[in-house]
């Protein structure tokens, strides 16, 4: 045995030597969660879905190695999200460019049902990797995807945080 780690620490031994720089590259990861369905910048101005577009155009505009993704919670908090369920949210998320995400807790509190339109009307990938319906089935087709950025491979795994109330 210790005859094997002296042969391992041998062999890469040499790897020590190799120029670091030549594997390094860049990777810009652009983020949000829990918009709840604030379309309109807040009383002072701040936020809204425009105001978020244009800083996503302003990060996005030179980076040839930008993924962009959401954590969740698109829906729930206004009364646009109340009255129509979520739908008109996603389908202005849409124009956002994301890169995948997953479900929120919030995407459920229209129902398992609704959860479902929100993946059919996404134009992103959605994954889900911890919710399961009672036939044991997840909601989103993968549980996970791997996106090649950069030549980096990053793995993104939908899991749902927080209560879900049904």
């Amino acid at each position: 045995m210790c005859i094997l780690r002296r042969f391992a620490g041998i062999l890469l031994l040499p790897a020590a030597f190799l120029p670091a720089q030549d594997s390094v590259r860049s990777l810009t990861i652009l983020h949000t969660n829990d918009l709840h369905a604030r379309l309109l910048p807040d009383d002072q101005g701040r936020g809204g879905f425009a105001a978020l577009a244009a800083a996503i155009r302003r990060e996005r505009e030179g980076c040839d190695s930008c993924l962009l993704l959401n954590a969740g919670d698109l829906v729930q908090g206004t009364p646009v999200s109340t009255l129509f369920h979520g739908l008109p949210v996603y389908e202005i998320a849409n124009l956002s460019g994301f890169d995948a995400a997953p479900l929120g807790n919030h995407e459920f509190d229209y129902g398992y049902e609704q959860a479902g339109r929100f993946i059919r009307a996404a134009r992103y990938p959605i994954v889900t990797a911890n919710v399961v319906d009672n036939g044991g089935r997840l909601p989103a087709a993968h549980p996970y995807l791997v996106l090649n950025v950069n030549g980096v491979h990053v793995a993104v795994i939908g899991a749902v945080l927080g209560n879900l109330h049904q």
